[in-house]
């Protein structure tokens, strides 16, 4: 008799269970649609690898934005030193046809680094919106 005692306790207690087990299955059912919809993939193992490939795009995105902005800082230094060599070659007192040549180089070395900076930022700039987007799509937004 003491079989049937320990059996109706686990019974009842599975009965109890199972309203939860069945809203905890459904919350992952839904999760998976979303996220099936989301990226197109039904299989879980595509999904998890779409999702280590993310990340790794994200490192490498992060990444390239960490440099372009080393760079960015780079060029702005190396504009700053142009503009002043540019002006102590205005202010020197040279009127020699070589110090004119030496002005017009300067001018035209501030001129490539701006323009390199300025692609830098646009550089940086779609690096930073890739971030987001790939954090958005990682996130599931």
């Amino acid at each position: 008799t003491a079989l049937p005692l320990t059996l109706t306790p686990t019974v009842s207690l599975s009965h109890a269970l199972r309203p939860a087990i069945a809203q905890v299955v459904s919350e992952y059912e839904a999760a998976f649609r979303k996220i099936k919809e989301s990226t197109g993939v039904s299989d879980v193992n595509e999904v998890i690898q779409k999702v280590l490939t993310q990340e790794q795009t994200h490192a490498n995105l992060v990444k390239s934005t960490k440099d372009a902005q080393s760079r960015i800082e780079a060029l702005v230094e190396e504009r700053c030193r142009a503009k002043a060599n540019l002006e102590d070659l205005k202010f020197s007192g040279g009127s020699g046809n070589g110090s004119r040549q030496e002005v017009e180089a300067w001018e035209k070395k501030v001129a490539e680094s701006q323009a390199a900076l300025e692609r830098a930022k646009a550089r940086r700039a779609r690096h930073v919106a890739l971030s987001a987007h790939t954090d958005s799509c990682a996130c599931g937004r």
